[in-house]
């Protein structure tokens, strides 16, 4: 059972999601798209675009989070911003943090 438990948790863990909420303004300003949850190895590309944002939960471990312009995930030409979100020395939770333009996709990646 041990060995079960143990398991599950390592798996849980390997795909870990981050969550933030999203503001149409900057320095966390306007209006507010809560609660958006991105998975590992995800991509949100349905939020509605944003300037600012504030993490409520921090993703797994060596995970990064990527904000994108123009509905991109994944064309890194196209990153509008990005960091670690896994609590290390990164983006912290309740910390306002403005994108710098505007991005309309955030993704999740294990760095």
């Amino acid at each position: 059972m041990r060995l079960f438990l143990t398991t599950i948790l390592s798996l849980t863990a390997a795909s870990s999601a981050f969550m933030f909420d999203g503001f149409s303004e900057e320095n966390c300003g306007g209006t507010m798209q809560g609660g958006i949850n991105v998975y590992d190895g995800s991509c949100a590309e349905w939020i509605a675009p944003l300037k600012s944002f504030r993490f409520t939960v921090h993703g797994g471990n060596h995970q990064a989070a990527y904000f994108f312009r123009d509905n991109h995930c994944g064309n890194l030409n196209n990153v509008a911003i990005k960091n670690w979100v896994d609590g290390g020395t990164s983006w912290q939770i309740g910390a306002c943090y403005n994108v710098g333009g505007t991005a309309d996709a955030v993704a999740s990646y294990n760095g």
